[in-house]
């Protein structure tokens, strides 16, 4: 996983983050990003279902501040909310969920997929929608 500053052409360094798990995951294992406009933080979500929530730290290091565990299979997809509250995956598990970003802790399963869950978006704070290859 690599961040780059656009302004500067720069490569910001990923020093902080742990090398068994970014050579892990360039190679095979993230499946899914969500980068909010304007902001230092970011949510990846990988092939071992396990959702992390990283910050950009002054141009110099990535750091992961928050990992989410509660997928059995790889995570396909990930997005917040527009008041950065909840956090959205989808799944190869078939099931799409909401996660209370303060926690950790799922609000909602979504389980009536059939196959891998790729996509999803808030309609609004009470609605979403989920795609799947089903």
């Amino acid at each position: 996983l690599n961040c780059f500053d656009i302004k500067r052409n720069d490569k910001i360094s990923n020093e902080t983050i742990d090398s068994e798990y970014l050579i892990a995951d360039s190679i095979f294992s993230i499946g899914a990003y969500h980068l909010p406009a304007n902001s230092r933080k970011f949510l990846t979500g990988s092939l071992d279902g396990i959702i992390r929530r990283w910050e950009v730290n002054d141009y110099e290091a990535m750091e992961e501040t928050k990992k989410v565990k509660g997928h059995s299979q790889g995570v396909r997809f990930v997005t917040t909310d527009p008041e950065d509250k909840m956090i959205l995956s989808g799944c190869m598990d078939h099931s799409a969920r909401i996660w209370d970003i303060s926690n950790d802790f799922p609000i909602g399963i979504f389980c009536q997929h059939t196959d891998f869950v790729t996509s999803a978006a808030f309609i609004d704070t009470n609605t979403v929608i989920t795609g799947s290859w089903d």
